[in-house]
């Protein structure tokens, strides 16, 4: 069976549309009676609804009744014209699957993904489709469409056979690019209504995409007009796509985290109904939003697409189809909330949320209106970082009274109170580390040599142990390594966990792809790093109690103890640099990040820890002490924590000792100074570094623990965050500028033990300073964090001492500059680093793509006019390579790590 046979190409003009309704009108005078324009006007106002109703489960209910449904009209209970059972009774379902595989709003990646699951469900069952099903082929050229068939291996053949376009409408055209790919892929969707309303039956369109971009702004900076041409294309979708009995699915390649700019929660803000043109804006037309109103399933997560694809066709097995009379209207369209009860314990019903009262069922559906949204010259610019802030995302662990983690719980369940006063909860969802598993790793061997990517797999937990050897004591690392073996050797070999270190900057030693096992063999071989040879931040550590008596009233003791002070900042200041850069490298990776932070505590700010120690039984050292040292970063660090949904859990790497016993066990009674005092500062800073321990914990989501057993305290941490819930709500401060608010959350569940942050700072995103090229020749150091503002795939093939790396930069992650003459500048740099086994760099490279493109050209760019290529000749013991990439014009980078394996 040939494609050309299959393909309809739909072309939608409103010259054809003319000619339909002319061919139908015309011909003799046919008299009407008071009854037939009665009986006209009633089929104008006659809404037909297909209704699922399922049970806990998600199985279809059937063999319900007209009693066993109620619907209700604006709240108020509707008399049905005519009810009956699809399927469930042995009434044929007289429906069909629309597969819609969108190549103009995925990346290559997501295309790729996409082709895959859809051949492999169209393969199932040895190709044979429950129901008749089409594909339709979106690009940004048109639609393509072939005819319904069961034989899924033959459609599966002709999939094949169409060639992914390349793709014109790319991120990198901003705001223009985003709004053009909006307008058409809400054509596609009307195009379809439109063709799919002269058919007869039910449809399921399975949208497979993450979805066309969705450009929200405050509605106070929309035009009255621009709201107006908004809620008249909001009112023509929804009609149509009921009167063409479509029920519209979003099944997405990735978790919706990855799409570029997009919160996976952001549409469900914009779920409720638009009653008028002053609420309407462009998501209230994202597809996720449509499909949901339309009784249809978002299902964003990662995954298995055939078998997403499956339970949406399931939908089809048993349903209901209710008819009713619309409610009267006036001229302007009139919204009207739809509701169905069910007279069953634990059922529910998906059906359309709303119709709009005064649109005629039998014009509603044609495409003016879409035609007229506000093109990208009128609408700003979109500020999706300031609109997105407006959503709290709050990550949450329930445990029972045993410790173990609570599952299978609801919106309905919990209960959210932000500074004292209840939230409406948006929407609140279940992760596991045993179901979300990570896609692909970045760096892949193939038959051409290696691929490597810098773009963040899916997945939405990851855990990270992060050594702490800048604040733990050199006596405690033989410990610590012993326990962390021991952890490590008992995970399964692939589990997804980076082992990170830190001195004075975090280094990563082996990454999620790698594995536990990996960072078993790592940490035997290698041991926990370098010794922290820098002196100790207090005297306490550094043993310095014995001071001379003749300075106790000099200069000598403040100034000592003002040096403490300062050391005690550089210290906490380089922690807090060190969690900013993990927050960093993290922010890019969706869902929740696990921090396991292994440490002797943090350093605490302000206080001279050694002012006792040195004053011995004097009170204070005078007026020329410091008694504070702020840190000017510790909110921006924990503002950026906060965004990139970082958790930690701090273990405290120093052990709980003994009781002392005064002259046996106690290592202070060494000291020639005042035991007693010496003792009781010991205590005080122990408890001190346990307490910003806790605190940093609270603040972040995360537990701490204190015990020797190392490997039981992580084994019980993994335990327990590894299944968490997502509880979105949008905030009450509508200032937004700046305060700390506190959450409360609790669960109806007796006994339960909950973790998350205490708060939130309401603060939008500050404006990132131009990132300096000292800032990217750091990142290519070797072990650093990946680096994913410029996002690229490489290809690495050897051919002898030669090795070619072939370059492939997404362009949405790439500013193209207008200068004064219209054109556009490209301006990339491209580097290599070759290190030896030790870490020491061998040889660089470095090339420059620049030039400049017409307005044209530009709207014609796809990924592999961003390309380049390099031919170095490697270095004798060249381990490892570690390839970067920088525009020029914005300054961002990214970077990718690559050992070099046998040529």
């Amino acid at each position: 069976m040939r494609l050309a046979r299959h393909l309809v190409f739909i072309y939608l003009s409103t010259a054809f549309v003319a000619c339909s309704v002319t061919a139908q009108t015309t011909g003799g005078l046919i008299k009407r009676t008071p009854e037939s324009v009665e009986q006209t006007r009633r089929s104008e106002r006659r809404v037909t609804l297909d209704v699922q109703v399922t049970d806990v489960s998600g199985k279809a209910v059937s063999g319900l009744g007209e009693q066993d449904l109620t619907l209700f009209d604006n709240g108020r209970p509707q008399t049905a014209t005519s009810f009956r059972e699809i399927g469930g009774s042995g009434v044929p379902a007289p429906a069909e699957a629309i597969l819609l595989l969108d190549t103009m709003n995925g990346s290559f990646e997501d295309v790729v993904i996409e082709r895959q699951g859809i051949d492999k469900f169209l393969r199932l069952n040895g190709g044979h489709l429950a129901l008749p099903t089409s594909i339709v082929f979106l690009a940004d050229t048109g639609i393509k469409l072939n005819k319904a068939s069961q034989d899924g291996n033959s459609l599966a053949e002709d999939l094949k056979k169409l060639q992914t376009p390349m793709r014109v409408l790319g991120s990198a055209q901003g705001a223009d690019g985003a709004q053009d790919r909006s307008q058409r892929s809400l054509r596609a969707v009307q195009m379809l209504s439109t063709y799919e309303a002269t058919r007869p039956g039910r449809k399921l369109l399975i949208w497979v995409s993450p979805g066309w971009p969705l450009l929200s702004r405050s509605t106070a900076e929309l035009s009255a007009r621009d709201q107006r041409r908004y809620f008249d294309s909001i009112v023509d979708m929804t009609t149509a796509l009921r009167r063409a009995h479509i029920t519209l699915y979003n099944v997405a390649p990735l978790n919706l985290a990855q799409v570029s700019g997009q919160n996976p929660f952001f549409y469900k803000t914009y779920l409720k109904g638009v009653e008028n043109p002053a609420q309407a804006d462009s998501p209230n037309l994202a597809l996720q939003v449509l499909a949901i109103h339309s009784g249809g399933l978002v299902l964003d997560k990662s995954g298995d697409l055939a078998g997403q694809i499956s339970l949406c066709i399931a939908d089809a097995q048993s349903y209901y189809e209710i008819s009713f009379d619309a409610a009267e209207a006036a001229t302007s369209p009139q919204y009207r909330a739809l509701q169905v009860k069910l007279d069953r314990t634990g059922a529910q019903a998906r059906t359309n949320s709303a119709y709009y009262a005064g649109v005629p069922e039998n014009t509603a559906g044609l495409p003016p209106s879409t035609s007229a949204l506000p093109t990208a010259s009128t609408v700003p610019a979109p500020q999706v970082l300031q609109t997105e802030a407006r959503l709290v995302l709050e990550d949450v662990t329930v445990l029972d009274k045993k410790g173990l983690p609570v599952k299978g719980l609801s919106s309905a369940d919990f209960v959210l109170r932000e500074d004292n006063t209840a939230q409406k909860i948006v929407s609140v969802e279940e992760h596991s580390a045993l179901t979300d598993a990570i896609a692909a790793a970045p760096t892949v061997g193939s038959a051409d040599g290696v691929v490597a990517s810098n773009k963040p797999p899916a997945g939405s937990v990851w855990n990270v142990l992060l050594i702490d050897l800048y604040n733990t004591p050199n006596e405690a690392r033989g410990r610590l390594q012993s326990q962390l073996e021991q952890f490590l050797k008992q995970l399964p070999e692939h589990e997804p966990v980076a082992l990170v270190t830190m001195l004075s900057h975090i280094r990563i030693e082996t990454s999620f792809q790698d594995g536990a096992g990996e960072a078993y063999r790592y940490l035997r071989k290698n041991g926990l790093g370098s010794v922290d040879s820098s002196t100790p931040a207090n005297i306490i550590e550094r043993q310095e109690i014995e001071m001379p008596s003749a300075d106790l009233g000099g200069t000598v003791v403040p100034h000592q103890a003002n040096l403490d002070v300062d050391r005690q900042a550089d210290r906490a200041q380089t922690t807090m640099d060190c969690f900013s850069a993990l927050a960093q490298w993290l922010a890019p990776y969706p869902g929740r990040k696990n921090v396991y932070w292994l440490s002797g505590g943090f350093p605490l700010q302000g206080q001279p820890f050694g002012v006792a120690g040195y004053s011995l039984n004097t009170p204070g050292l005078g007026p020329d002490s410091k008694g504070a040292h702020p840190i000017p970063m510790q909110q921006k660090t924990d503002k950026e924590l906060e965004t990139a949904r970082i958790a930690i859990y701090p273990v405290d790497a120093r052990g709980v000792a003994a009781p002392d016993v005064d002259g046996v066990t106690t290592a202070d009674t060494t000291f020639t100074a005042n035991v007693a005092i010496v003792l009781g500062k010991d205590d005080d800073l122990s408890a001190a570094r346990r307490q910003e321990m806790l605190q940093i914990a609270r603040a972040t989501g995360g537990t701490a623990r204190f015990n020797n057993n190392i490997a039981q305290a992580l084994r019980d941490g993994f335990n327990q965050a590894n299944t968490y819930y997502t509880v979105a709500y949008t905030p009450p401060d509508k200032a937004w500028q700046g305060a700390y608010h506190r959450i409360q959350v609790s669960v109806d569940k007796p006994e339960a033990q909950l973790v998350y942050r205490d708060g939130y700072y309401a603060r939008n995103a500050e404006v990132e300073a131009k990132p300096t090229p000292e800032q990217f020749r750091d990142a290519l150091r070797l072990n650093a964090p990946s680096e994913q503002a410029v996002q690229f795939t490489s290809q690495i093939t050897r051919s002898g001492e030669l090795a070619t790396v072939e370059y492939a930069v997404e362009p949405k992650t790439v500013n193209l500059q207008e200068d004064a003459s219209g054109q556009f500048l490209t301006d990339i740099d491209f580097a290599i680093l070759e290190y030896d086994a030790k870490g020491k760099v061998l040889d660089k490279s470095l090339i420059r793509l620049s030039g400049k493109m017409t307005p044209e050209q530009r709207s014609h760019l796809s990924s592999k006019m961003l390309s380049a290529k390099q031919t170095i000749t490697l270095r004798v013991g060249a381990t490892n390579l570690v390839l970067g990439v920088r525009d020029r014009v914005s300054g961002r980078f990214g970077r990718v790590e690559v050992p070099l394996g046998s040529p």
